[in-house]
């Protein structure tokens, strides 16, 4: 956008500067900066201390808000023209709410001390954002009177439905298959279970429910016989946990790689179960085991809804500048090479944990999350939203591999998937295995034997578990400076749980930033219910161990996924939301030196009636055009005023005034031709400002919010009547001020026989601008 462009923008398109003189607004603008934001970018945080307002020019971001479920609440949408961080400065208490740029955003930044000094003194100005403030105050969610709950009162992802049943939790690997049963009634009675099919000769199957624990073994079975075994293993825990497949209600399936095409969990269908197989090119090892335990399930209860909760979909918060390699963007934009992240069901668990335990909102905390496994990736989670990870392309691209943030280089993979003939899973297991804590060691990839083997001077030992443990404590530093600060550190997964070790190694010389361990405590940890700390008492920062649970996180996710889609499914019976039709004839807005001009000194103008948007009424006023070929006679003004005179005319009316204004959007008069207006006092002639106005239909946030699109967007519109018509290129446009009406002109009705008060159906987004 050029000098001149964003000058008329600040003029014509920001209702904040509407009650300032061109000279005051430039001058704000000359004290501000100008930032970019790229899509899923931090703006402002929730406890954040401002110290600035912003005008977004262009892109769109979303104000809103985490619950302690990480749930994310839109609280308003926001474009061009648009303001943030007013409530902040006016108050001086810190940000209350995120926001997040959706896509590349090209903001205003305002100063704290112009705020105040040029900004503040317009009583005009201060109106406009007291209103604004109101409407935005009305979408935030009431204040929950109940304290937070605690590991010992309440958990923090509740699976009660009120309906008597069992939640099923399945995650089928290569070598184990990794079960939960919750019951939605009583939360004491989970039931977790493991199936080792590691050896070929014999499955070993472990349940436990609190501290009771049985193991069986088992002769080798099919996937198809898993409910079966799982019901002969859950047996002896006695029949009050026993396995009874008519009380299943839910299954929930974690699947490892959901690309970009899944962002949350989805309820699965046969769509669904293409997407995930088609995804199998990046997880070949993963996916298709994956989806054979959802079609064994889908067999076995064809009529019990089942979800897919995805490894990577937490991550999908990611900005580019974090998932993006050093490689051609188009290897991105054409093969999908960018990072994806694993591990999401893990870490966000640990968030959730994390923020129960310390009793504050996850929205304002800056957590470290250490899943230390047999695979293994580091988190950055900043208020709620994984900004990072150290996992990659592939679900074996694991925390120990040489490269930037412990992931396969993906330049290095290209190369050698193409010298061996491999996949990028493949080739991701080979360096795994060979290349990690195994291959370093020479011993195992089980951390207490390389612990016990380096305990007894076993050289590599000791040298795979450095490495191991300074890749660890490197990414908590990068992830720190990241975030720009921290308050929870967190560990979980086999080694996090038990390697006292780890976790020292891992905190070794951290205390500039906070991170103090108490030593006499990590070593006392032995069997951990849910969570212990290991902080030091003066430590500014929380060491947390946590007994990982991902597997509620997995229930009560397909919980939710399955009310969302009823609820989709409810609207989407409904009949589809309409929108009123209103035919625009040609008319004129006029700027005040031109109402002086045409109806004399100091005249304001009459309003005859009201339209129907707020704020905009006819007038008692009429002018007459005149082009170069003729005229247009009595052509009705609309009020109020505006800072630049505007002509709308139909497309068949410029043969007849002799002039080609282009289809543009309201207030977009650059490069529009001129014209001459003639009013009973004068005339005037103004050097452009004349268009034939695109259609468009006007929307608050919460219509935008209901048609499930945004500002600027490209729609399709189906008008019902006697000659059914689609409009193409549609534009939305979305302000508060706004209420909800599609605005043909008059060529556009008469080539329907449309009319005013008939309702329009949007069928199709064309393009999210």
């Amino acid at each position: 956008m050029s000098e001149i462009d964003l000058k008329r923008f600040f003029l014509e398109q920001v209702p904040l500067f509407a009650h300032f003189p061109a000279d005051q607004v430039e001058e704000i603008v000359i004290k501000s900066r100008l930032a970019t934001f790229e899509g899923n970018e931090a703006i402002i945080e929730t406890g954040d201390e401002s110290g600035f307002m912003g005008v977004v020019i262009s892109g769109h971001a979303e104000l809103s808000s985490t619950d302690n479920t990480g749930t994310r609440t839109v609280l308003a949408q926001i474009g061009p023209g648009d303001v943030f961080g007013v409530m902040s400065l006016l108050t001086g208490d810190p940000v209350s709410a995120d926001v997040i740029a959706g896509n590349r955003c090209f903001v205003l930044i305002i100063p704290q001390e112009v705020f105040a000094t040029r900004i503040l003194p317009n009583p005009k100005a201060i109106g406009y954002l007291t209103r604004l403030l109101a409407e935005r105050m009305r979408a935030l969610p009431a204040e929950e009177s109940a304290t937070p709950a605690t590991a010992e009162s309440a958990e923090a992802l509740p699976l009660h439905t009120g309906v008597p049943g069992k939640v099923v939790v399945l995650n089928v690997g290569l070598t184990q298959i990794h079960f939960g049963i919750y019951d939605t009634l009583e939360s004491g009675a989970d039931v977790h279970g493991v199936i080792d099919n590691a050896d070929k000769q014999v499955a070993r199957v472990t349940v436990t429910v609190g501290p009771r624990r049985e193991t069986i073994e088992h002769t080798p079975f099919k996937l198809s016989d898993l409910f079966r075994v799982m019901q002969e293993a859950t047996t002896l825990l006695g029949d009050a946990f026993a396995f009874h497949p008519e009380d299943v209600t839910a299954i929930g399936h974690r699947v490892v790689h959901g690309g970009n095409k899944f962002h949350s969990s989805a309820v699965i269908t046969p769509a669904v179960i293409a997407d995930i197989e088609e995804l199998a090119a990046f997880a070949p090892l993963h996916n298709p085991v994956n989806v054979a335990g959802i079609r064994v399930a889908m067999k076995q209860f064809p009529n019990v809804p089942q979800v897919a909760v995805f490894d990577t979909a937490f991550h999908q918060t990611l900005a580019p500048y974090a998932y993006l390699y050093g490689l051609p963007y188009e290897l991105y934009k054409q093969h999908g090479i960018r990072r994806y992240g694993f591990h999401g069901t893990s870490h966000r668990y640990v968030s959730l944990k994390a923020a129960e335990v310390l009793k504050r909102p996850l929205g304002e905390l800056e957590i470290v999350s250490c899943h230390l496994g047999i695979g293994a990736s580091l988190c950055a989670i900043d208020h709620g939203r994984s900004i990072d990870t150290t996992m990659g392309m592939t679900p074996t691209d694991g925390l120990i591999m040489p490269s930037r943030s412990g992931s396969i280089d993906p330049a290095v993979m290209i190369h050698l998937m193409e010298q061996h003939r491999m996949t990028p899973d493949q080739l991701s297991t080979l360096i795994n295995t060979e290349s990690g804590l195994k291959g370093i060691s020479g011993i195992s990839s089980d951390i207490h034997e390389i612990e016990t083997a380096a305990a007894d001077g076993h050289h590599r030992a000791l040298l795979a578990h450095k490495a191991f443990c300074y890749q660890v404590r490197k990414n908590i530093g990068a992830y720190v400076a990241a975030m720009g600060g921290i308050d929870v550190l967190a560990f979980t997964g086999d080694i996090g749980e038990t390697s006292a070790a780890v976790r020292s190694l891992a905190c070794q010389g951290l205390g500039y930033m906070g991170i103090k361990l108490d030593e006499n405590k990590n070593r006392a940890l032995d069997h951990i219910d849910s969570h212990a700390g290991s902080s030091a008492d003066d430590s500014p920062v929380t060491i947390l161990v946590v007994t990982n649970d991902d597997e509620r996180l997995v229930a009560w996710e397909a919980l939710r996924a399955i009310e969302r889609n009823a609820l989709l499914l409810e609207a989407r019976a409904e009949e589809t939301p309409a929108i009123p039709v209103e035919i625009s004839a040609h008319h004129v807005h006029l700027s005040q030196a031109d109402v002086e001009a045409l109806f004399g000194p100091g005249h304001q103008l009459t309003p005859k009636s009201e339209l129907s948007q707020p704020g905009q009424f006819a007038c008692e006023e009429q002018v007459h055009l005149v082009g170069p070929k003729g005229r247009i006679a009595n052509v009705r003004v609309l009020g109020p005023t505006r800072k630049e005179t505007q002509v709308e005319i139909a497309m068949t009316e410029q043969f007849k005034l002799g002039i080609q204004p282009p289809i543009r959007q309201s207030g977009d008069l650059a490069g529009t031709p001129g014209i001459t207006l003639e009013g009973p006092y004068g005339s005037t002639a103004i050097a452009r400002g004349v268009i034939c106005a695109q259609r468009h239909i006007h929307m608050a946030p919460e219509d935008a919010l209901r048609f499930r699109v945004r500002d600027n967007y490209t729609v399709r519109v189906r008008v019902e009547g006697d000659r059914e018509l689609i409009f193409g290129d549609v534009v939305v446009r979305v302000n508060p001020n706004f209420r909800l009406a599609m605005h043909i002109d008059t060529d556009e009705g008469n080539a329907g026989n449309i009319r005013t008060g008939m309702l329009g159906y949007i069928e199709e987004i064309q393009s999210r601008a």
